[in-house]
């Protein structure tokens, strides 16, 4: 509980890169890592740079709730259930270890676009 989520370079055969997702009605999903019983959960509430982590799967859970909101580019925001205004953030650029937070989804940063690759569970990966 409360593993911090990091940025990593993309590799389809790292467990710790692929998700479960979970449909939980209304156009919302839970994220739970390939092999766990734990969920991406963004805390309470929503404020620029709040941590986003790993918690144990509640499928009442709002904070582990994500709307998949399509962007122009083709990638997607993943806003938070009961923090609209708040989508995972991966930060400036991609560097290892780079911590993923909450922040602004009125914000049109790339920082905040990621691509869902589907591969038996999905991998996450955020926009360069």
């Amino acid at each position: 509980n409360r593993q911090s989520l990091h940025l990593w370079s993309e590799d389809s055969s790292n467990v710790n890169q692929q998700w479960i997702e979970i449909d939980r009605g209304n156009g919302f999903y839970s994220y739970q890592k390939q092999g766990t019983d734990h969920c991406i959960d963004g805390n309470n509430g929503g404020v620029n740079q709040q941590v986003v982590y790993l918690y144990r799967c509640e499928s009442t859970n709002q904070n582990q709730q994500w709307e998949k909101v399509n962007t122009d580019s083709g990638f997607v925001q993943l806003r938070k259930r009961n923090a609209s205004g708040f989508a995972i953030n991966g930060g400036t650029g991609g560097s290892r270890g780079q911590a993923v937070n909450l922040f602004d989804s009125s914000n049109p940063s790339q920082n905040l676009q990621w691509h869902l690759a589907w591969q038996r569970s999905y991998i996450l990966h955020h926009r360069p």
